[in-house]
């Protein structure tokens, strides 16, 4: 840090040039108080905004996008880093190296016999310093013609606010060789729209946008805005786009005002004009017509379409629910029942853009295929058009591995995991896949920690597990009962996991098997059902463990028994994030709902299954297998972003957890309990050694609570390519309902529903 503040970000400056060090956006209002050694310059700040009310529509972070020059990148606002950066190697003595590296290439192409490409590839890489510069930013140098610019920018953007009589001056002060620039905005009263007319040239398409009115984008009485016009015209284009009109865009939509500058009030006319199409009789003229509705005629589906060919050429068709399939020789690879419900463009319909949009979506999320695209063709003199849908299929198997060392809390390791994919495993778009992970490391055990013992750890943890996974793109039983629309994307999900634990101080088997289906009901949506999630747990643990575990809480001695899990999970996903990836700021959060043991209760309380009973703990068995769980668990997670630049963004996380056992369990099974601490949680501890609540066993590893609560907030720099930095501050802990809580949460919530299901069965 010391280096780089030494470094004078303005030394390769030449005279009359100067670095801009800041853009400001000052607002003035009547007599301004000005700001010292500066005319006609007011900076009214965060007191001025708030008192004087400055609508967000024209705050600085709404103009700043509109200055055309802007100064270098700081990392927490002070830091130039990339300047720094670029400045770090000497200009000159780069381009003599650069000179002298080409000329050797030169003589070696000349001696070797080097091609054209090679020299030419030699040439432009970059030297050391060169990529060093690269990684930087070149010193933003005032230029007053684009601080011009940018004064019509904003005043255009005012205007588009409506602003209509908004003026902005600029303002340069130098201080040595650096410049600051000043905007100052004098914004006036803005203009409201009155009254809103329509004038169709064409009557026919009146019915069909005032259908959806409640839509419209503007209303009476708002202040004009150049962006809520253009929202209501892509509005009206898309709307009669779905209605049949293939040839209608935006260019058919436009505006005139009538402005009373008195009382800033608008008279806004919307004209919908006619189709015009250039007369083939006479080249120098136009002809206005009704815009035509046109209906789909043929839909062929281009399997294996290559579009790095230039021809496509089928050798076979097929005739399906309306479509015309083409393919090249050999079997068809995706059977067309499978693919059929995601294609909602149907012969004999009308035209419809949604249609074309949630085709391409429907295909695309069955992952099936490296290209899809669908495309429209006018058959000439008539009112259709043909659909042409193109599929290049994916590579059928996928192999894949990744290995890392790690250093937890100076417990080192390795681990990895192996994988392979195959995609379209019985030609019905199902994707099969298996993975296998395992790793070593190195753990003391609990004595050693507990007594403050160091010494030398060997690779003494093993942990193996095989996970084998089947994604069916389509409900299968019970879900094929229900009726689901075909835009949902429905999915069902089988998954058979195995997890081999050896730890100094116990040995773990965990058998799971999962059943799911999810859904997107709603765009940015996601739900998930799991009605099955079975897991078994067989733990065998080490005489010192099994004696040392006497020293802690019953919850954490129990947590470590043989338990069979039964669950059922319920989940909703709402991530806000565009596919564009044009946004400043969006967010993800997540709902999700898991009650256990629930099928035991109509065979247990009511005698339909008799269990053994354990006499000392009161829990059922089920056939010499251990006892049964029942809880419920909740958790809710929220992630916000705020992307600042290209290269900084801030991250903040919420978590909150809550899981409760009842009847067959006094706590939460050790795989379904919260847990804090590592790389991805509260990173001051080690995982598992955080809590619970204000424990003084922090540093026991398999520490687990009840309750969790989590808040992080991460500051993000990409620094150079790959290497970036992060700072964050973590906060939160894990705890044990005391006994009161629990008392009072179990007579509200479980004492009824003990009494309704242990109620005897009624006579037939």
């Amino acid at each position: 840090m010391i280096f780089l503040f030494s470094c004078n970000t303005t030394k390769k400056l030449h005279k009359g040039e100067y670095l801009l060090s800041s853009t400001r956006i000052i607002y003035k209002f009547g007599s301004a108080q000005k700001v010292k050694g500066l005319n006609n310059i007011t900076d009214i700040g965060k007191e001025g905004i708030e008192k004087f009310e400055i609508p967000q529509r024209i705050a600085p972070f709404a103009i700043l996008p509109y200055v055309k020059q802007k100064p270098n990148t700081k990392i927490l606002a002070v830091l130039p880093f990339y300047l720094y950066l670029y400045n770090l190697p000497d200009s000159a003595n780069t381009a003599r190296a650069k000179i002298a590296r080409d000329m050797k290439d030169s003589i070696k192409a000349i001696k070797k016999g080097w091609s054209k490409e090679k020299l030419k590839r030699k040439t432009e890489r970059k030297t050391g310093r060169e990529w060093i510069m690269s990684q930087g930013e070149a010193p933003v140098i005032l230029d007053s013609s684009l601080t011009q610019k940018s004064t019509e920018q904003i005043k255009n953007f005012l205007f588009n606010k409506g602003y209509f009589n908004a003026t902005v001056k600029d303002s340069v002060h130098i201080h040595g060789k650096k410049a600051e620039v000043f905007y100052t905005i004098k914004q006036g009263k803005p203009y409201k729209i009155r009254q809103i007319d329509y004038y169709f040239e064409d009557p026919a398409l009146a019915a069909e946008i005032f259908a959806d009115s409640s839509n419209c984008k503007i209303r009476r009485n708002d202040l004009f805005d150049q962006d809520a016009l253009d929202a209501e015209r892509d509005r009206i284009t898309a709307e009669l786009n779905n209605a049949g009109y293939y040839y209608f865009s935006k260019q058919y939509v436009s505006y005139e005002l009538d402005t009373n500058s008195r009382t800033h009030l608008i008279d806004l006319t919307i004209n919908i004009k006619k189709f015009a199409e250039r007369d083939p009789y006479n080249k120098d003229s136009t002809i206005y017509t009704a815009h035509e509705w046109y209906r789909i005629r043929r839909v062929t589906v281009q399997m294996n379409y290559d579009p790095t060919v230039a021809i496509y050429h089928p050798d076979d068709t097929l005739l399906y629910d309306g479509l015309i399939v083409v393919y090249p020789k050999g079997p068809l690879c995706l059977k067309p029942k499978i693919f059929r419900p995601k294609i909602f463009v149907t012969p004999g319909d009308v035209y419809r853009i949604v249609n074309r949009e949630d085709t391409y979506t429907g295909l695309s999320q069955l992952d099936e295929f490296t290209y899809v695209q669908v495309k429209y063709a006018p058959i000439k003199d008539s009112n259709y058009v043909d659909c042409y849908i193109q599929l290049l299929p994916r590579v059928k198997h996928s192999f894949g591995a990744e290995f890392e060392f790690t250093n937890t809390g100076g417990d080192g390791g390795v681990q990895g995991d192996v994988s392979y994919g195959n995609y379209n495993q019985f030609n019905g778009a199902e994707k099969l896949s298996f993975k296998l992970n395992g790793g070593l490391i190195a753990e003391q055990v609990l004595a050693s920690k507990t007594q403050n013992i160091s010494k030398y750890v060997p690779l003494n943890t093993i942990d193996i597990g095989p996970e084998l996974d089947l994604a069916v793109p389509r409900p299968l039983f019970p879900f094929s009962l229900f009726h689901f629309a075909r835009r949902v994307n429905p999915q069902t999900s089988i998954k058979l996991s195995y997890d081999y634990q050896q730890r100094p101080d116990y040995l773990r088997h965990v058998f799971g098997l999962s059943y799911a289906f999810d859904w997107n009901p709603v765009k940015n949506q996601h739900f998930t059902v799991a009605p099955i999630e079975i897991n078994l747990v067989n733990a065998n643990l080490s005489p010192s463990f099994a004696q040392e575990l006497l020293a802690y809480n019953l919850v954490f001695q129990n947590s470590f028994k043989t338990q069979f899990i039964t669950d059922l999970r319920v989940s909703w996903l709402l991530n806000t994030q565009s596919t564009t990836g044009r946004q400043n700021r969006f967010d993800y959060l997540k709902l999700s709902v898991e009650p256990s043991g629930l099928v035991f209760y109509p065979v247990v309380p009511w005698g339909l299954w008799k269990l053994p009973v354990d006499a000392s703990s009161g829990s059922y068995y089920i056939n010499g297998l251990p006892p049964f769980s029942q809880y419920i668990k909740g958790d809710l997670e929220w992630r916000h972003y705020i992307i600042l630049d290209k290269k900084q963004k801030l991250v903040t996380r919420t978590l909150i957890g809550a899981g409760l056992p009842y009847d067959n369990s006094s706590e939460l099974p050790f795989t379904k309990s919260f847990w804090a601490g590592g790389s991805n949680d509260i990173r001051a501890w080690q995982m598992q050694t955080l809590g619970p609540g204000s424990s003084t066993s922090s540093d026991v590893a398999g520490q687990i609570g009840e309750f969790k609560l989590e808040e992080n907030f991460e500051y993000r720099v990409s620094l150079i390519k790959y290497f970036g930095i992060a700072l964050f501050a973590d906060a939160g802990n894990i705890w044990l309902w005391n006994n009161k809580i629990n008392q009072i949460i179990r007579t509200l919530l479980y004492t009824p529903i003990r009494q309704m299901v242990h109620l005897p069965l009624m006579p037939v």
